[in-house]
């Protein structure tokens, strides 16, 4: 089975575009197991799924400009509650109710591009469309 190539894909969130990505990652999305173990338990520790998922956070891998910097303030000083998409080649959509940052590193190496990675978590429920 071959895979889909990447390309064309890219994020959004408050209307606005991250510029250059590089790499989009949506990670940790998670289940909690709830042990239902008990003392009358004699082999192996049974479990339940959970109720709430936690919808986990968005890594972006991205090229930087001068002018970046000053937009990524405004990023991470807020909260991003006008639900974060990652919109995939064939334009559908992953969209998340809201999220804010929680990590932002800038790489700036002699002779080589700026680069960035910006973290966002993740918080409700998630769409795909």
């Amino acid at each position: 089975m071959a895979g889909d190539l990447s390309n064309g894909a890219s994020l959004t969130f408050a209307s606005s575009l991250i510029a250059e990505p590089t790499s989009i990652r949506h990670q940790n999305n998670s289940r909690p197991a709830i042990k239902t173990s008990n003392l009358a338990t004699t082999v192996d520790d049974t479990f339940v799924p959970g109720d709430l998922n936690d919808p986990g956070e968005i890594v972006i891998e991205f090229i930087a400009d001068a002018t970046f910097p000053a937009a990524l303030a405004d990023i991470c000083n807020t909260a991003i509650d006008t639900g974060p998409a990652i919109v995939f080649p064939d334009s559908s959509t992953w969209t998340f109710d809201d999220g804010f940052a929680t990590n932002l590193d800038i790489d700036l190496v002699m002779d080589e591009l700026m680069m960035g990675t910006l973290t966002i978590k993740l918080s409700g429920n998630n769409t795909i469309s």
